[in-house]
Protein backbone atom coordinates (compact mmCIF):
# COMPACT_ATOMS: atom_id res chain seq x y z
CA UNK A 1 0.00 0.00 0.00
CA UNK A 2 2.76 2.57 0.86
CA UNK A 3 4.56 1.86 -2.80
CA UNK A 4 1.30 2.69 -4.32
CA UNK A 5 0.60 5.74 -2.41
CA UNK A 6 3.94 7.06 -2.70
CA UNK A 7 4.22 6.45 -6.51
CA UNK A 8 0.40 8.22 -6.64
CA UNK A 9 2.21 11.39 -4.36
CA UNK A 10 5.30 11.56 -6.99
CA UNK A 11 2.95 11.67 -10.04
CA UNK A 12 1.20 14.56 -8.51
CA UNK A 13 4.58 16.15 -7.63
CA UNK A 14 5.51 15.74 -11.06
CA UNK A 15 2.67 17.17 -12.46
CA UNK A 16 2.57 20.25 -10.49
CA UNK A 17 6.29 20.60 -10.76
CA UNK A 18 6.18 20.72 -15.23
CA UNK A 19 2.83 22.39 -15.24
CA UNK A 20 3.69 25.39 -11.75
CA UNK A 21 0.04 25.37 -11.09
CA UNK A 22 1.78 26.05 -7.60
CA UNK A 23 4.91 28.04 -6.78
CA UNK A 24 7.44 25.77 -6.60
CA UNK A 25 8.31 26.08 -2.67
CA UNK A 26 5.17 25.15 -1.80
CA UNK A 27 5.02 22.25 -4.34
CA UNK A 28 8.37 21.49 -2.21
CA UNK A 29 6.65 21.67 1.81
CA UNK A 30 3.28 19.75 0.61
CA UNK A 31 5.36 17.06 -0.27
CA UNK A 32 7.09 17.21 3.22
CA UNK A 33 3.54 17.66 4.45
CA UNK A 34 1.93 14.81 2.51
CA UNK A 35 4.74 12.91 3.48
CA UNK A 36 4.10 13.39 7.35
CA UNK A 37 0.37 12.82 7.36
CA UNK A 38 0.28 9.88 5.46
CA UNK A 39 2.76 8.45 7.47
CA UNK A 40 5.13 7.24 5.33
CA UNK A 41 7.96 9.67 7.58
CA UNK A 42 7.74 10.59 10.86
CA UNK A 43 7.86 14.52 11.62
CA UNK A 44 11.85 13.94 12.78
CA UNK A 45 12.32 12.25 9.50
CA UNK A 46 10.58 14.89 7.19
CA UNK A 47 12.40 18.22 9.03
CA UNK A 48 15.94 16.19 9.04
CA UNK A 49 17.06 17.18 5.86
CA UNK A 50 17.22 20.90 6.78
CA UNK A 51 19.93 19.94 9.25
CA UNK A 52 21.80 18.57 6.53
CA UNK A 53 25.20 20.36 5.42
CA UNK A 54 24.69 20.23 2.12
CA UNK A 55 21.46 22.00 2.40
CA UNK A 56 23.56 24.79 4.43
CA UNK A 57 26.69 24.64 2.54
CA UNK A 58 24.32 24.95 -0.96
CA UNK A 59 22.58 28.05 1.01
CA UNK A 60 25.93 29.39 1.41
CA UNK A 61 26.96 29.17 -2.24
CA UNK A 62 24.52 31.36 -3.23
CA UNK A 63 24.84 34.25 -0.60
CA UNK A 64 28.99 33.88 -2.36
CA UNK A 65 27.25 34.21 -5.34
CA UNK A 66 24.54 37.45 -4.31
CA UNK A 67 27.51 39.11 -2.86
CA UNK A 68 29.83 38.96 -6.45
CA UNK A 69 26.96 40.46 -8.54
CA UNK A 70 26.44 43.41 -5.23
CA UNK A 71 29.89 43.94 -5.15
CA UNK A 72 30.21 44.36 -8.94
CA UNK A 73 32.44 41.39 -9.70
CA UNK A 74 30.44 40.33 -12.30
CA UNK A 75 30.46 43.71 -13.97
CA UNK A 76 33.81 43.66 -13.81
CA UNK A 77 34.73 40.33 -15.34
CA UNK A 78 32.37 40.78 -18.86
CA UNK A 79 34.06 44.67 -19.21
CA UNK A 80 37.61 42.31 -18.51
CA UNK A 81 36.38 39.70 -20.87
CA UNK A 82 35.50 42.07 -23.76
CA UNK A 83 38.73 43.93 -23.22
CA UNK A 84 40.79 40.93 -23.41
CA UNK A 85 39.08 39.58 -26.10
CA UNK A 86 40.58 42.92 -28.31
CA UNK A 87 37.45 42.54 -30.53
CA UNK A 88 37.58 38.94 -31.54
CA UNK A 89 33.69 37.22 -30.54
CA UNK A 90 35.66 33.63 -30.63
CA UNK A 91 37.80 34.82 -28.01
CA UNK A 92 35.53 36.05 -25.47
CA UNK A 93 33.05 32.95 -25.63
CA UNK A 94 36.13 30.73 -25.03
CA UNK A 95 37.58 33.06 -21.99
CA UNK A 96 34.11 33.13 -20.79
CA UNK A 97 33.27 29.32 -21.20
CA UNK A 98 37.33 28.85 -19.34
CA UNK A 99 35.92 30.85 -16.48
CA UNK A 100 32.25 29.30 -16.06
CA UNK A 101 34.35 25.97 -15.66
CA UNK A 102 37.16 26.95 -13.14
CA UNK A 103 34.35 28.72 -10.70
CA UNK A 104 31.86 25.77 -11.24
CA UNK A 105 34.34 23.48 -9.72
CA UNK A 106 34.31 25.22 -6.62
CA UNK A 107 30.96 27.38 -6.50
CA UNK A 108 27.34 25.40 -7.09
CA UNK A 109 27.03 25.76 -11.39
CA UNK A 110 22.91 26.98 -10.56
CA UNK A 111 24.14 30.26 -9.68
CA UNK A 112 27.63 30.39 -11.80
CA UNK A 113 25.39 30.33 -14.70
CA UNK A 114 22.79 33.22 -13.44
CA UNK A 115 25.86 35.13 -12.87
CA UNK A 116 27.09 34.79 -16.52
CA UNK A 117 23.87 35.64 -18.00
CA UNK A 118 24.52 39.10 -18.15
CA UNK A 119 28.17 38.53 -19.49
CA UNK A 120 26.95 36.48 -21.77
CA UNK A 121 23.86 38.69 -22.66
CA UNK A 122 26.61 42.40 -22.88
CA UNK A 123 28.76 40.52 -24.91
CA UNK A 124 26.87 39.61 -27.67
CA UNK A 125 25.49 43.02 -27.82
CA UNK A 126 28.93 44.08 -28.23
CA UNK A 127 30.40 41.57 -30.51
CA UNK A 128 26.89 41.02 -32.58
CA UNK A 129 26.42 37.31 -31.97
CA UNK A 130 23.27 35.19 -30.70
CA UNK A 131 23.43 35.02 -27.46
CA UNK A 132 21.13 31.45 -27.82
CA UNK A 133 24.20 29.95 -29.19
CA UNK A 134 26.60 30.40 -25.83
CA UNK A 135 24.15 30.36 -23.02
CA UNK A 136 23.50 26.59 -23.34
CA UNK A 137 26.88 25.52 -24.05
CA UNK A 138 27.78 27.65 -21.07
CA UNK A 139 25.28 25.93 -18.86
CA UNK A 140 26.63 22.47 -19.95
CA UNK A 141 30.56 23.56 -18.71
CA UNK A 142 29.35 24.84 -15.78
CA UNK A 143 27.56 21.10 -15.42
CA UNK A 144 30.80 19.18 -16.04
CA UNK A 145 33.20 21.42 -14.50
CA UNK A 146 31.32 20.40 -11.10
CA UNK A 147 32.03 16.90 -10.98
CA UNK A 148 36.09 18.46 -10.99
CA UNK A 149 35.70 18.79 -7.07
CA UNK A 150 33.34 17.93 -3.78
CA UNK A 151 32.01 21.31 -4.07
CA UNK A 152 30.89 21.57 -7.56
CA UNK A 153 28.13 20.96 -6.89
CA UNK A 154 25.38 19.66 -4.49
CA UNK A 155 24.74 16.43 -5.52
CA UNK A 156 28.71 15.67 -4.93
CA UNK A 157 28.31 16.94 -1.37
CA UNK A 158 24.94 15.07 -0.86
CA UNK A 159 26.80 11.92 -1.86
CA UNK A 160 29.49 12.50 0.60
CA UNK A 161 27.39 12.82 3.51
CA UNK A 162 25.40 9.77 2.41
CA UNK A 163 28.38 7.64 2.18
CA UNK A 164 29.68 9.16 5.90
CA UNK A 165 26.59 8.12 7.13
CA UNK A 166 26.85 4.64 5.63
CA UNK A 167 30.39 4.26 7.54
CA UNK A 168 32.26 4.70 3.97
CA UNK A 169 33.67 8.27 5.44
CA UNK A 170 32.89 11.43 3.32
CA UNK A 171 34.70 12.11 0.07
CA UNK A 172 38.01 14.10 -0.57
CA UNK A 173 37.77 17.66 -2.28
CA UNK A 174 39.64 16.64 -5.25
CA UNK A 175 38.67 13.18 -5.09
CA UNK A 176 36.79 12.94 -7.99
CA UNK A 177 39.32 15.21 -10.57
CA UNK A 178 40.81 12.01 -11.80
CA UNK A 179 37.68 11.40 -13.79
CA UNK A 180 36.23 14.96 -13.79
CA UNK A 181 38.51 17.06 -15.21
CA UNK A 182 39.06 15.16 -18.42
CA UNK A 183 35.19 14.89 -18.91
CA UNK A 184 34.97 18.23 -18.41
CA UNK A 185 38.15 19.06 -21.09
CA UNK A 186 36.44 17.01 -23.83
CA UNK A 187 33.26 18.15 -23.06
CA UNK A 188 33.87 22.45 -23.04
CA UNK A 189 35.76 21.38 -26.14
CA UNK A 190 33.01 19.56 -27.62
CA UNK A 191 30.86 22.53 -26.90
CA UNK A 192 32.98 25.27 -27.70
CA UNK A 193 32.82 23.98 -31.75
CA UNK A 194 29.87 22.33 -32.46
CA UNK A 195 27.17 24.37 -30.23
CA UNK A 196 27.86 27.77 -32.48
CA UNK A 197 26.58 25.06 -35.69
CA UNK A 198 23.51 23.10 -33.82
CA UNK A 199 21.91 25.92 -31.50
CA UNK A 200 19.21 28.62 -32.88
CA UNK A 201 20.14 31.72 -33.54
CA UNK A 202 17.68 33.99 -31.76
CA UNK A 203 17.77 37.67 -31.49
CA UNK A 204 18.88 39.49 -28.10
CA UNK A 205 16.33 42.21 -27.19
CA UNK A 206 18.34 43.99 -24.66
CA UNK A 207 20.48 45.62 -27.47
CA UNK A 208 20.29 49.02 -28.13
CA UNK A 209 18.22 49.83 -25.15
CA UNK A 210 21.40 52.29 -23.43
CA UNK A 211 21.41 55.42 -23.72
CA UNK A 212 22.60 56.45 -27.57
CA UNK A 213 21.78 58.17 -30.53
CA UNK A 214 20.47 54.82 -32.25
CA UNK A 215 18.10 53.65 -28.92
CA UNK A 216 15.32 51.54 -29.18
CA UNK A 217 12.70 50.14 -26.96
CA UNK A 218 10.95 47.30 -26.34
CA UNK A 219 6.95 47.13 -26.56
CA UNK A 220 4.62 44.23 -26.62
CA UNK A 221 1.82 44.88 -29.48
CA UNK A 222 -1.57 43.05 -30.29
CA UNK A 223 -2.97 42.68 -33.57
CA UNK A 224 -6.06 43.47 -33.82
CA UNK A 225 -9.54 41.45 -35.98
CA UNK A 226 -9.49 43.01 -39.65
CA UNK A 227 -5.82 44.15 -39.34
CA UNK A 228 -3.97 44.84 -42.50
CA UNK A 229 -1.11 42.78 -41.02
CA UNK A 230 -2.60 39.07 -40.28
CA UNK A 231 -1.23 36.84 -42.81
CA UNK A 232 2.19 38.63 -43.02
CA UNK A 233 5.71 37.31 -42.24
CA UNK A 234 6.26 39.09 -38.63
CA UNK A 235 10.36 39.15 -40.38
CA UNK A 236 9.64 41.34 -43.26
CA UNK A 237 6.28 43.24 -41.99
CA UNK A 238 7.82 46.62 -41.29
CA UNK A 239 10.95 46.04 -43.19
CA UNK A 240 9.79 48.58 -45.42
CA UNK A 241 7.52 51.16 -43.36
CA UNK A 242 9.44 50.99 -40.27
CA UNK A 243 12.68 49.54 -40.99
CA UNK A 244 13.71 50.05 -37.14
CA UNK A 245 11.01 48.00 -35.88
CA UNK A 246 12.13 44.04 -35.52
CA UNK A 247 9.52 41.60 -34.65
CA UNK A 248 11.16 39.15 -31.76
CA UNK A 249 8.90 36.73 -30.41
CA UNK A 250 5.35 36.04 -32.21
CA UNK A 251 2.86 35.22 -29.00
CA UNK A 252 0.23 33.05 -29.71
CA UNK A 253 -2.10 31.85 -26.38
CA UNK A 254 0.39 29.98 -24.35
CA UNK A 255 2.73 29.35 -27.60
CA UNK A 256 6.10 31.71 -28.24
CA UNK A 257 7.33 31.64 -32.01
CA UNK A 258 10.41 33.07 -32.75
CA UNK A 259 10.28 34.18 -36.55
CA UNK A 260 13.82 33.62 -37.40
CA UNK A 261 13.07 29.78 -36.49
CA UNK A 262 9.67 29.23 -36.40
CA UNK A 263 7.57 29.94 -39.84
CA UNK A 264 4.51 31.57 -38.35
CA UNK A 265 2.66 34.07 -40.18
CA UNK A 266 0.42 36.95 -38.00
CA UNK A 267 -3.00 35.69 -37.00
CA UNK A 268 -5.49 38.34 -35.38
CA UNK A 269 -5.44 39.07 -31.47
CA UNK A 270 -1.64 37.64 -31.88
CA UNK A 271 1.06 39.47 -29.51
CA UNK A 272 4.34 40.69 -30.88
CA UNK A 273 7.39 41.48 -28.83
CA UNK A 274 8.85 44.19 -30.98
CA UNK A 275 12.34 46.40 -30.33
CA UNK A 276 12.20 49.58 -32.82
CA UNK A 277 12.79 53.64 -32.39
CA UNK A 278 10.30 55.54 -30.49
CA UNK A 279 9.08 57.44 -33.04
CA UNK A 280 8.49 54.48 -35.19
CA UNK A 281 6.63 52.71 -32.17
CA UNK A 282 4.32 55.75 -31.89
CA UNK A 283 3.67 55.99 -36.12
CA UNK A 284 2.66 52.33 -35.59
CA UNK A 285 0.41 52.19 -32.98
CA UNK A 286 -1.72 55.54 -35.26
CA UNK A 287 -1.84 53.38 -37.75
CA UNK A 288 -4.11 51.31 -35.71
CA UNK A 289 -3.33 47.76 -37.02
CA UNK A 290 -1.79 47.17 -33.75
CA UNK A 291 -2.28 47.98 -30.40
CA UNK A 292 -1.41 47.95 -26.82
CA UNK A 293 -2.60 44.92 -25.20
CA UNK A 294 -5.21 45.35 -22.06
CA UNK A 295 -5.31 48.91 -23.29
CA UNK A 296 -8.26 51.17 -21.60
CA UNK A 297 -10.41 52.29 -24.63
CA UNK A 298 -10.88 55.60 -22.69
CA UNK A 299 -7.32 56.33 -23.11
CA UNK A 300 -5.02 57.60 -25.53
CA UNK A 301 -1.19 57.56 -25.68
CA UNK A 302 -0.88 58.35 -29.27
CA UNK A 303 1.64 61.55 -30.12
CA UNK A 304 -1.42 63.89 -30.05
CA UNK A 305 -2.61 63.32 -26.51
CA UNK A 306 -2.65 65.62 -23.88
CA UNK A 307 -3.69 63.26 -21.54
CA UNK A 308 -2.17 61.88 -18.00
CA UNK A 309 -1.19 58.71 -17.57
CA UNK A 310 0.32 56.38 -14.54
CA UNK A 311 2.96 54.31 -16.00
CA UNK A 312 5.71 51.63 -14.64
CA UNK A 313 9.01 52.42 -15.52
CA UNK A 314 11.69 49.75 -16.13
CA UNK A 315 15.23 51.03 -15.21
CA UNK A 316 17.42 48.65 -17.73
CA UNK A 317 20.99 47.98 -16.80
CA UNK A 318 22.23 50.00 -19.03
CA UNK A 319 20.28 53.50 -18.28
CA UNK A 320 21.98 56.30 -17.14
CA UNK A 321 19.76 56.54 -14.00
CA UNK A 322 21.82 54.10 -12.39
CA UNK A 323 23.25 55.22 -9.25
CA UNK A 324 21.32 58.62 -8.63
CA UNK A 325 19.03 59.58 -6.18
CA UNK A 326 15.31 58.64 -6.84
CA UNK A 327 14.34 62.12 -4.91
CA UNK A 328 17.10 64.23 -7.00
CA UNK A 329 15.69 62.85 -9.92
CA UNK A 330 12.59 63.27 -9.29
CA UNK A 331 12.78 66.95 -7.80
CA UNK A 332 15.23 67.55 -10.96
CA UNK A 333 12.66 67.09 -13.43
CA UNK A 334 9.50 69.09 -11.29
CA UNK A 335 8.50 66.14 -9.93
CA UNK A 336 6.05 66.64 -6.63
CA UNK A 337 7.01 64.56 -3.58
CA UNK A 338 4.87 62.54 -1.11
CA UNK A 339 6.40 61.23 1.85
CA UNK A 340 4.71 59.13 4.25
CA UNK A 341 6.20 58.20 7.32
CA UNK A 342 3.81 55.10 8.48
CA UNK A 343 5.47 55.14 11.59
CA UNK A 344 4.08 52.56 14.10
CA UNK A 345 4.49 51.90 17.65
CA UNK A 346 6.53 48.69 16.77
CA UNK A 347 9.21 50.56 15.08
CA UNK A 348 9.62 52.93 18.63
CA UNK A 349 12.78 50.90 19.40
CA UNK A 350 14.66 52.06 16.19
CA UNK A 351 13.17 56.08 16.89
CA UNK A 352 16.34 57.30 17.78
CA UNK A 353 18.37 56.02 14.39
CA UNK A 354 15.24 56.30 12.31
CA UNK A 355 13.98 60.53 13.37
CA UNK A 356 16.58 62.41 11.44
CA UNK A 357 15.88 60.38 8.35
CA UNK A 358 12.26 60.92 8.43
CA UNK A 359 13.23 64.58 9.21
CA UNK A 360 15.46 64.76 6.11
CA UNK A 361 12.56 63.04 4.03
CA UNK A 362 10.23 65.71 4.96
CA UNK A 363 12.65 68.21 4.66
CA UNK A 364 12.92 66.89 0.60
CA UNK A 365 8.66 66.61 0.39
CA UNK A 366 6.16 68.72 -1.02
CA UNK A 367 2.91 66.85 0.90
CA UNK A 368 3.58 65.17 3.91
CA UNK A 369 1.08 62.80 4.92
CA UNK A 370 0.49 60.85 7.91
CA UNK A 371 -1.76 59.70 11.10
CA UNK A 372 -2.27 61.20 14.37
CA UNK A 373 -0.39 58.09 15.33
CA UNK A 374 2.70 58.66 13.04
CA UNK A 375 2.89 62.17 14.12
CA UNK A 376 2.39 61.37 18.23
CA UNK A 377 5.16 58.66 18.07
CA UNK A 378 7.79 60.41 16.28
CA UNK A 379 7.61 64.24 17.35
CA UNK A 380 5.13 63.52 20.19
CA UNK A 381 2.73 66.08 18.26
CA UNK A 382 -1.38 65.55 19.20
CA UNK A 383 -2.35 68.02 16.76
CA UNK A 384 -1.70 69.39 12.78
CA UNK A 385 -0.97 72.65 13.96
CA UNK A 386 1.76 71.25 16.39
CA UNK A 387 3.16 68.95 13.58
CA UNK A 388 3.79 72.24 11.39
CA UNK A 389 5.48 73.99 13.77
CA UNK A 390 7.62 70.97 14.34
CA UNK A 391 8.53 71.07 10.41
CA UNK A 392 9.03 75.06 10.58
CA UNK A 393 7.92 75.14 6.93
CA UNK A 394 4.66 76.28 6.41
CA UNK A 395 5.14 75.88 2.45
CA UNK A 396 4.70 71.75 3.15
CA UNK A 397 0.98 70.84 2.14
CA UNK A 398 0.28 68.66 5.25
CA UNK A 399 -2.42 66.50 5.29
CA UNK A 400 -2.97 64.65 8.95
CA UNK A 401 -5.67 61.88 8.71
CA UNK A 402 -7.45 60.61 12.09
CA UNK A 403 -7.93 56.80 11.21
CA UNK A 404 -11.87 56.68 11.18
CA UNK A 405 -12.61 60.16 12.09
CA UNK A 406 -11.78 63.45 10.20
CA UNK A 407 -9.04 64.53 7.68
CA UNK A 408 -7.24 67.94 7.93
CA UNK A 409 -5.46 69.70 5.16
CA UNK A 410 -3.27 72.62 5.88
CA UNK A 411 -1.35 74.97 3.24
CA UNK A 412 -0.38 78.45 3.38
CA UNK A 413 -2.36 79.11 6.65
CA UNK A 414 -5.61 77.99 4.78
CA UNK A 415 -7.01 74.03 6.42
CA UNK A 416 -9.79 72.11 4.87
CA UNK A 417 -11.38 69.60 7.18
CA UNK A 418 -13.47 66.59 5.60
CA UNK A 419 -15.25 64.21 7.41
CA UNK A 420 -15.02 60.24 6.52
CA UNK A 421 -17.82 58.26 5.71
CA UNK A 422 -19.21 56.06 8.27
CA UNK A 423 -19.05 52.36 7.26
CA UNK A 424 -18.24 49.08 9.06
CA UNK A 425 -15.26 48.37 7.28
CA UNK A 426 -14.38 44.56 6.35
CA UNK A 427 -10.13 45.01 6.54
CA UNK A 428 -7.82 48.33 6.96
CA UNK A 429 -5.45 46.52 5.26
CA UNK A 430 -4.27 48.80 2.06
CA UNK A 431 -6.45 51.81 3.28
CA UNK A 432 -3.68 54.11 4.04
CA UNK A 433 -1.83 53.40 0.56
CA UNK A 434 -5.11 53.84 -1.35
CA UNK A 435 -5.65 56.95 0.42
CA UNK A 436 -2.11 58.32 -1.25
CA UNK A 437 -3.17 56.85 -4.19
CA UNK A 438 -6.30 58.58 -3.89
CA UNK A 439 -4.51 62.09 -3.53
CA UNK A 440 -2.23 61.14 -6.53
CA UNK A 441 -5.08 60.60 -8.83
CA UNK A 442 -6.15 63.85 -8.05
CA UNK A 443 -3.62 65.59 -8.66
CA UNK A 444 -2.95 64.02 -12.13
CA UNK A 445 -6.86 64.47 -13.37
CA UNK A 446 -6.48 68.33 -12.46
CA UNK A 447 -2.81 68.50 -14.25
CA UNK A 448 -1.62 70.32 -10.71
CA UNK A 449 2.19 70.73 -10.84
CA UNK A 450 4.87 71.57 -8.25
CA UNK A 451 4.30 75.24 -8.32
CA UNK A 452 0.64 74.98 -9.02
CA UNK A 453 0.25 73.28 -5.74
CA UNK A 454 0.94 76.26 -3.45
CA UNK A 455 -1.73 78.52 -5.09
CA UNK A 456 -4.77 75.50 -4.21
CA UNK A 457 -7.34 77.14 -2.43
CA UNK A 458 -9.34 75.54 0.17
CA UNK A 459 -12.24 73.93 -1.90
CA UNK A 460 -9.32 72.37 -3.87
CA UNK A 461 -7.46 71.06 -1.12
CA UNK A 462 -10.89 69.57 0.29
CA UNK A 463 -11.60 67.77 -3.13
CA UNK A 464 -8.31 66.40 -2.90
CA UNK A 465 -8.66 64.61 0.17
CA UNK A 466 -12.29 63.59 -0.27
CA UNK A 467 -10.98 61.58 -3.25
CA UNK A 468 -8.64 59.81 -0.98
CA UNK A 469 -11.21 58.89 1.52
CA UNK A 470 -13.44 57.50 -1.36
CA UNK A 471 -10.18 55.27 -2.23
CA UNK A 472 -9.27 54.58 1.47
CA UNK A 473 -13.19 53.76 1.99
CA UNK A 474 -13.24 51.36 -0.83
CA UNK A 475 -10.65 49.06 0.07
CA UNK A 476 -11.65 48.82 3.12
CA UNK A 477 -15.16 47.45 2.24
CA UNK A 478 -13.53 44.07 0.89
CA UNK A 479 -11.10 41.64 1.51
CA UNK A 480 -8.26 43.19 -1.47
CA UNK A 481 -5.63 45.85 -0.47
CA UNK A 482 -6.49 47.54 -3.96
CA UNK A 483 -10.14 49.65 -5.20
CA UNK A 484 -12.45 47.32 -6.85
CA UNK A 485 -12.32 46.83 -10.81
CA UNK A 486 -16.17 49.00 -10.65
CA UNK A 487 -15.02 52.30 -8.42
CA UNK A 488 -11.76 52.48 -10.60
CA UNK A 489 -14.42 52.18 -13.76
CA UNK A 490 -16.32 55.22 -11.97
CA UNK A 491 -13.20 57.28 -11.03
CA UNK A 492 -11.78 56.98 -14.73
CA UNK A 493 -15.57 58.51 -16.17
CA UNK A 494 -15.56 61.08 -13.78
CA UNK A 495 -17.80 59.77 -11.11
Amino acid sequence: MTIWLLSIILLVVFYLLITEKLPIDLTGIGIMVTLMVTGILSPLEAVAGFANPAVITVGAMFLISRAMVRSGVVDSIAQKVISSSRGNAKIAIAVTMLIVAIVSAFINNTPVVVLFIPVVLSMSCEFGFSPSKVLIPISYASILAGTCTLIGTSTNIIISDLSASYGYGTLKMFELAAAGVPIALIGTLFLYFVSPKVMPSLANPTCELKDSEHRRYLAELKIQRGSGLIGSDPVQVFVEKYPSIEVLELIRYSHVFYPYRDRERIAADDLLLVKGSLSELVALLDDNSVELPDKNPDLDITKDSDQSLIVELIIPPQSALLGERLLETGLKHGAIIIYDPNFRRAHLADLEELKPLIIENIKYADIVRGSNEDFQLIFGADQPEDVLEIIDDDTKLLIYTQNSGSVKVLLNSQEAIVHTEKITPVSTIGAGDNFNAGIIHWLLRNGTTRAGLQLLQEAELSEMAGTGIKFATNVCLGFDNYISHDFARGILAGQ
